[in-house]
Protein backbone atom coordinates (compact mmCIF):
# COMPACT_ATOMS: atom_id res chain seq x y z
CA UNK A 1 0.00 0.00 0.00
CA UNK A 2 1.31 3.44 -0.92
CA UNK A 3 2.34 5.77 1.89
CA UNK A 4 -0.30 8.49 2.49
CA UNK A 5 2.34 11.26 2.44
CA UNK A 6 3.42 10.15 -1.03
CA UNK A 7 -0.20 10.19 -2.21
CA UNK A 8 -0.48 13.78 -0.98
CA UNK A 9 2.81 15.00 -2.38
CA UNK A 10 2.54 17.71 -5.04
CA UNK A 11 4.40 15.54 -7.56
CA UNK A 12 2.01 12.59 -7.12
CA UNK A 13 -1.07 14.80 -7.29
CA UNK A 14 0.15 16.71 -10.34
CA UNK A 15 0.95 13.45 -12.15
CA UNK A 16 -2.25 11.62 -11.22
CA UNK A 17 -4.61 14.55 -11.56
CA UNK A 18 -3.09 16.10 -14.65
CA UNK A 19 -6.38 16.22 -16.57
CA UNK A 20 -8.80 16.05 -13.64
CA UNK A 21 -10.58 18.70 -11.63
CA UNK A 22 -9.77 18.65 -7.95
CA UNK A 23 -12.56 19.62 -5.59
CA UNK A 24 -12.48 21.32 -2.20
CA UNK A 25 -15.12 22.96 -0.08
CA UNK A 26 -14.83 25.33 2.82
CA UNK A 27 -17.11 27.73 4.66
CA UNK A 28 -18.00 28.74 8.19
CA UNK A 29 -21.30 30.58 7.78
CA UNK A 30 -24.91 29.80 8.79
CA UNK A 31 -27.73 29.11 6.33
CA UNK A 32 -30.77 31.38 6.33
CA UNK A 33 -33.79 32.07 4.13
CA UNK A 34 -34.49 35.77 3.51
CA UNK A 35 -35.97 36.33 0.02
CA UNK A 36 -36.80 35.22 -3.56
CA UNK A 37 -35.84 36.24 -7.11
CA UNK A 38 -38.31 37.69 -9.66
CA UNK A 39 -38.67 34.17 -11.11
CA UNK A 40 -39.47 32.75 -7.67
CA UNK A 41 -36.11 31.01 -7.36
CA UNK A 42 -33.83 31.09 -4.34
CA UNK A 43 -31.06 33.69 -4.46
CA UNK A 44 -27.97 32.64 -2.56
CA UNK A 45 -24.74 34.06 -1.18
CA UNK A 46 -21.93 32.64 0.92
CA UNK A 47 -18.32 31.61 1.30
CA UNK A 48 -17.53 28.75 -1.03
CA UNK A 49 -13.95 28.48 0.21
CA UNK A 50 -12.00 29.40 3.32
CA UNK A 51 -8.62 28.24 4.54
CA UNK A 52 -10.01 25.68 6.99
CA UNK A 53 -8.76 22.12 6.33
CA UNK A 54 -11.19 19.77 4.57
CA UNK A 55 -11.77 16.00 4.87
CA UNK A 56 -8.94 15.40 2.42
CA UNK A 57 -6.49 17.27 4.69
CA UNK A 58 -6.17 20.00 2.09
CA UNK A 59 -5.91 23.71 2.80
CA UNK A 60 -6.95 26.18 0.10
CA UNK A 61 -5.94 29.70 1.10
CA UNK A 62 -7.40 32.84 -0.51
CA UNK A 63 -4.00 33.66 -2.03
CA UNK A 64 -4.16 30.46 -4.14
CA UNK A 65 -6.97 32.03 -6.21
CA UNK A 66 -5.37 35.42 -6.92
CA UNK A 67 -3.33 34.88 -10.10
CA UNK A 68 -6.12 33.33 -12.20
CA UNK A 69 -9.20 34.78 -10.48
CA UNK A 70 -9.82 37.34 -13.28
CA UNK A 71 -10.41 34.42 -15.67
CA UNK A 72 -13.11 32.97 -13.42
CA UNK A 73 -14.79 36.37 -13.12
CA UNK A 74 -15.21 36.44 -16.93
CA UNK A 75 -17.37 33.30 -16.75
CA UNK A 76 -18.48 32.72 -13.15
CA UNK A 77 -20.60 29.62 -13.69
CA UNK A 78 -22.43 27.91 -10.85
CA UNK A 79 -23.00 24.17 -11.24
CA UNK A 80 -24.65 21.32 -9.41
CA UNK A 81 -22.21 18.67 -8.15
CA UNK A 82 -19.43 20.04 -10.40
CA UNK A 83 -21.21 19.13 -13.64
CA UNK A 84 -19.56 21.80 -15.80
CA UNK A 85 -21.44 20.77 -18.95
CA UNK A 86 -24.79 21.78 -17.37
CA UNK A 87 -24.39 24.94 -15.28
CA UNK A 88 -27.41 25.90 -13.17
CA UNK A 89 -26.63 29.60 -12.93
CA UNK A 90 -23.96 32.24 -12.48
CA UNK A 91 -22.43 34.30 -9.71
CA UNK A 92 -23.09 38.02 -10.10
CA UNK A 93 -20.35 39.14 -7.71
CA UNK A 94 -17.62 36.68 -6.74
CA UNK A 95 -14.84 38.23 -4.67
CA UNK A 96 -11.83 37.34 -2.55
CA UNK A 97 -11.11 38.68 0.91
CA UNK A 98 -8.88 37.65 3.82
CA UNK A 99 -11.34 34.93 4.86
CA UNK A 100 -11.75 33.30 1.45
CA UNK A 101 -13.83 33.24 -1.73
CA UNK A 102 -17.29 34.77 -1.29
CA UNK A 103 -20.04 34.27 -3.85
CA UNK A 104 -22.44 37.19 -3.64
CA UNK A 105 -25.74 36.98 -5.49
CA UNK A 106 -25.77 33.49 -7.00
CA UNK A 107 -28.39 33.69 -9.75
CA UNK A 108 -30.04 30.40 -10.68
CA UNK A 109 -31.29 29.92 -14.24
CA UNK A 110 -34.97 28.83 -14.44
CA UNK A 111 -34.42 25.48 -16.15
CA UNK A 112 -36.55 22.41 -15.41
CA UNK A 113 -33.73 20.94 -13.29
CA UNK A 114 -33.56 24.10 -11.18
CA UNK A 115 -37.27 24.89 -10.81
CA UNK A 116 -38.56 21.32 -10.37
CA UNK A 117 -35.71 19.68 -8.48
CA UNK A 118 -33.05 21.97 -7.01
CA UNK A 119 -35.05 25.02 -5.86
CA UNK A 120 -37.33 23.01 -3.52
CA UNK A 121 -34.30 21.20 -2.07
CA UNK A 122 -32.51 24.51 -1.47
CA UNK A 123 -35.60 26.11 0.08
CA UNK A 124 -36.13 23.09 2.35
CA UNK A 125 -32.43 23.24 3.37
CA UNK A 126 -31.74 19.77 1.99
CA UNK A 127 -29.00 21.20 -0.24
CA UNK A 128 -26.92 23.73 1.70
CA UNK A 129 -23.30 23.01 0.86
CA UNK A 130 -20.97 24.54 -1.73
CA UNK A 131 -17.68 23.60 -3.32
CA UNK A 132 -15.12 24.85 -5.81
CA UNK A 133 -13.83 22.96 -8.84
CA UNK A 134 -10.32 23.85 -9.91
CA UNK A 135 -7.13 22.77 -11.61
CA UNK A 136 -4.27 22.41 -9.12
CA UNK A 137 -1.14 24.23 -10.31
CA UNK A 138 1.14 24.44 -7.24
CA UNK A 139 1.09 22.92 -3.77
CA UNK A 140 3.31 21.83 -0.92
CA UNK A 141 3.05 19.48 2.05
CA UNK A 142 2.97 21.05 5.51
CA UNK A 143 2.77 18.45 8.27
CA UNK A 144 -0.33 16.35 7.61
CA UNK A 145 -1.79 18.86 5.17
CA UNK A 146 -1.49 19.52 1.47
CA UNK A 147 -1.46 23.31 1.11
CA UNK A 148 -2.75 24.45 -2.28
CA UNK A 149 -0.61 27.43 -3.31
CA UNK A 150 -1.99 28.16 -6.77
CA UNK A 151 -5.13 26.99 -8.55
CA UNK A 152 -7.09 27.79 -11.69
CA UNK A 153 -10.72 28.15 -10.56
CA UNK A 154 -13.05 26.51 -13.09
CA UNK A 155 -16.42 26.71 -11.34
CA UNK A 156 -18.28 26.82 -8.09
CA UNK A 157 -21.03 24.36 -7.25
CA UNK A 158 -23.98 23.57 -5.09
CA UNK A 159 -23.18 20.07 -3.84
CA UNK A 160 -24.93 17.27 -2.01
CA UNK A 161 -21.92 16.52 0.18
CA UNK A 162 -18.94 18.87 0.45
CA UNK A 163 -15.37 17.97 1.38
CA UNK A 164 -15.80 20.33 4.31
CA UNK A 165 -19.08 19.82 6.22
CA UNK A 166 -18.98 23.51 7.20
CA UNK A 167 -19.24 24.61 3.55
CA UNK A 168 -22.77 25.96 3.61
CA UNK A 169 -24.69 28.79 2.02
CA UNK A 170 -25.09 31.77 4.31
CA UNK A 171 -28.14 33.20 2.60
CA UNK A 172 -30.95 31.83 0.49
CA UNK A 173 -33.17 34.81 -0.24
CA UNK A 174 -36.91 34.69 -0.88
CA UNK A 175 -38.86 37.93 -1.19
CA UNK A 176 -42.38 36.54 -1.26
CA UNK A 177 -44.11 34.65 1.54
CA UNK A 178 -41.11 33.61 3.63
CA UNK A 179 -39.38 35.30 6.51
Amino acid sequence: MMDEKIKKSPEYLMHNNNMQTLVASKSLVPFEITGKSAEGLPKMSGYVSTSSPDFGNEILTPSAFVKYFPYYKRNPIYCFNHEKALPIGRVANPYLNKKGLYLEDIQLTPTKLVTDYLAPLITDKVLTQQSVGYKLLKSHVEGDFLVLDEIFLLESSLVSVAMNPEAVLDQVKHLVGLS
